[in-house]
């Protein structure tokens, strides 16, 4: 975007926060996933279609796929997701912000690290959503393991699947980058 104005997306669409990298795909439309607490735990995906100015690119702005979270009362840690030509990859990872916790930590002063939890009973689950339709296509796939990321390595389409290359850390290793 070509701007250092601020955009509220909880006004714009409900949104109470966003992953900290969109992604831009080779038409110049950015997308995004988001998250809203209230009523409850969902992420959204934001596709912000190409514009000559980042107010028009806002004004364009829509959801186009909400999912709900597999956990009531807690979110997985959202710092990025994946692209290919036609699919955004999401993956719900058993690395979670309570929302209790939340409301805690402002009271007491604690940190981000503070109301996170690890969830080693449960595993990653991945979701496939197509960038045309914002229909979400796949919702069961889930890891062996559970596992930590904060990036994608490489999202592709090859023979009619989607390849997710992923770095992955075990809950020690998450704990520390906090």
């Amino acid at each position: 975007m070509d701007s250092n104005e601020k955009c509220d997306t909880n006004k714009l669409f409900g949104l109470n926060g966003q992953s900290a990298h969109p992604l831009t795909d080779a038409n110049g439309d950015m997308y995004n996933i988001g998250f809203s607490l209230f009523p409850s735990a969902k992420y959204s995906v934001v596709k912000m279609a190409k514009a000559n100015s980042s107010k028009e690119m806002m004004k364009k702005a829509k959801i186009i796929a909400s999912i709900p979270s597999q956990w009531n009362g807690a979110m997985a840690v959202n710092h990025s997701f994946g692209m290919t030509q036609n699919y955004i990859i999401f993956i719900e990872q058993p690395f979670v912000v309570t929302l209790s916790k939340i409301a805690q930590s402002v009271l007491k002063g604690e940190t981000l690290k503070d109301v996170l939890e690890w969830r080693s009973q449960e595993k990653n689950r991945f979701h496939i959503i197509e960038k045309g339709s914002g229909k979400v296509v796949k919702t069961e796939i889930v890891a062996a393991d559970p596992f930590y990321f904060m990036h994608f390595v490489n999202c592709f389409e090859q023979d009619g699947q989607v390849i997710v290359k992923q770095y992955k850390q075990t809950k020690e290793a998450s704990a520390s980058n906090v």
